[in-house]
């Protein structure tokens, strides 16, 4: 999971030219998904996130623990949490 980590970070921040802090501070709740399309939210409006970053990203998201990732039921208890932990799995 650090590999995977690592590897969307580095996207986003290449992707969207933003600073490395502003992408480690990005909560599971700054991705939004309707269905169709993936997006990052860096400000107002949100970002479209291309098809091959999106994939990744999601893919991402789906190997969280549970307790990180984002589950609608735990919205309102748990609205920021952190898309990179420092927490490894080793």
């Amino acid at each position: 999971m650090p590999e995977e980590r690592v590897r969307v970070a580095a996207c986003l921040v290449l992707l969207f030219a933003q600073p490395v802090g502003r992408i480690v501070r990005t909560t599971v709740d700054d991705i939004l998904r309707d269905g169709r399309h993936v997006a990052l939210r860096l400000g107002d409006p949100s970002t479209p996130v291309p098809e091959p970053v999106a994939d990744l990203l999601l893919d991402y998201l789906q190997a969280l623990p549970a307790s990180t990732r984002h589950q609608p039921e735990l919205a309102l208890a748990l609205p920021r949490l952190a898309l990179f932990t420092s927490c490894d799995s080793r």
